[in-house]
């Protein structure tokens, strides 16, 4: 996730497979209601990761509209 919201995050974990993970990126004063339940019994993972630089983000995009990323 790269916006940080509650709505981005939250769909998120809803549409991961179970044994997924979810990596956050963007940051948010947000509070991120869990259902652990769920996360425990999917086994998911929510991962943080610092935020690159705009250019790495650019770069991310392209290679995701291109199709080189799967």
């Amino acid at each position: 996730d790269n916006v940080g919201a509650q709505f981005t995050l939250a769909s998120g974990i809803r549409v991961l497979r179970s044994g997924g993970r979810l990596v956050i990126v963007g940051y948010t004063p947000d509070i991120l209601p869990l259902e652990g339940k769920a996360i425990a019994q999917r086994e998911l993972e929510i991962v943080g990761s610092r935020c690159g630089s705009r250019h790495q983000l650019d770069e991310l995009v392209t290679l995701a509209a291109s199709g080189r990323l799967r």
